[in-house]
């Protein structure tokens, strides 16, 4: 994500964060694919993805969940029951066509952070690609303690 993409969007870019998995847009360099939550002046925000190489956007706009979907909280209460540490994102991805769900991450007692899913619709937990991320980084930065 750079400044051609901000220019080309018109819009204030509120976050962004790399797809380390590559999901999200499929780019010719996998990991190089990114979410990014940009601001437009009179019409609000709006949650993308974005192909790093060729800068194409998609919409990771969810939508309303069916009846009966987990809510984000029940989501991290499910997880927080099975994998001790401390959360450190969650946040609802419907992006490139994937059923909804919710990607948790956790900062585990050991250092690492482990990157989980939850169905929304099943509640079923399970392991993001990668599964673990051995070092606490994020953004260049350590994670403070």
């Amino acid at each position: 994500m750079n400044g051609a993409f901000v220019a080309r969007t018109r819009g204030n870019l509120a976050a962004a964060m790399v797809d380390s998995a590559g999901k999200g847009l499929v780019s010719r360099r996998p990991g190089l694919s990114g979410n990014v939550d940009m601001r437009f002046p009179g019409s609000g925000a709006a949650t993308l993805d974005v192909d790093a190489m060729t800068l194409a956007i998609a919409s990771r706009d969810a939508g309303p969940l069916a009846a009966g979907s987990a809510t984000l909280s029940e989501a991290v209460a499910l997880v927080a029951a099975q994998i001790p540490g401390q959360l450190t994102m969650a946040e609802l991805d419907a992006g490139a066509g994937a059923p909804p769900h919710y990607d948790i991450d956790i900062l585990l007692p050991q250092g690492a952070l482990a990157r989980l899913k939850v169905d929304t619709a099943t509640r079923q937990i399970a392991w993001r690609e990668p599964a673990i991320v051995a070092n606490r980084t994020f953004a260049g930065e350590r994670r403070p303690d």
